[in-house]
């Protein structure tokens, strides 16, 4: 009863996890989005210099949640048993916080196209992340539905040689 229950709490701590890498993800998206939208209005001088600022520090703020949110993420994958094969964001992150960093410099200094420009940069960046979290999950998926598979072959062939067993005596 307790091993199936470990197994059980186990299963429940993967499907957490499974879960909140799922979220963070959909975060991620969106923060693209949001970046790349505020890269056009910054283009198009629209809007004024304070606001374009106070949107770019917003999604800086967003982007160090969701970094908190990744860390959290693989302290959370440590606890387990069999720790899950996480994708390595870390340069990633710096890469998307040095754009965006960038941006807020020439938003300063009124230079909108630049300012743009490091925008779009990193937007792209974090569609380039996110696309590498989602190859990761791929894969992990794959490879437990072949674990899973093997599992069943020799539940199968355990029962099979089991029956027989039973024929023979």
């Amino acid at each position: 009863v307790e091993k199936e229950l470990d197994r059980m709490l186990e299963m429940y701590k993967e499907l957490e996890l499974d879960k909140k890498r799922e979220e963070s993800l959909k975060n991620l998206e969106d923060l693209s989005k949001k970046q790349e939208d505020l890269s056009k209005e910054t283009e198009n001088k629209t809007t004024s210099k304070e606001e374009l600022q106070k949107k770019q520090d917003e999604l800086n703020k967003e982007f160090k949640d969701l970094q908190k949110d990744l860390r959290d993420l693989e302290k959370k994958n440590q606890e387990l048993e069999n720790p899950k094969d996480l994708a390595d964001t870390k340069e990633e992150e710096k890469s998307i916080e040095e754009k965006m960093e960038e941006s807020g410099e020439e938003m300063k200094s009124g230079n909108n196209k630049k300012s743009s420009k490091a925008q779009k940069e990193a937007s792209e960046k974090m569609k380039q992340m996110s696309e590498k979290m989602k190859e990761k999950m791929a894969k992990e998926e794959e490879e437990q539905a072949e674990v899973d598979e093997q599992e069943d072959l020799s539940k199968e062939t355990e029962n099979k040689s089991s029956s027989l067993e039973e024929d023979l005596f």
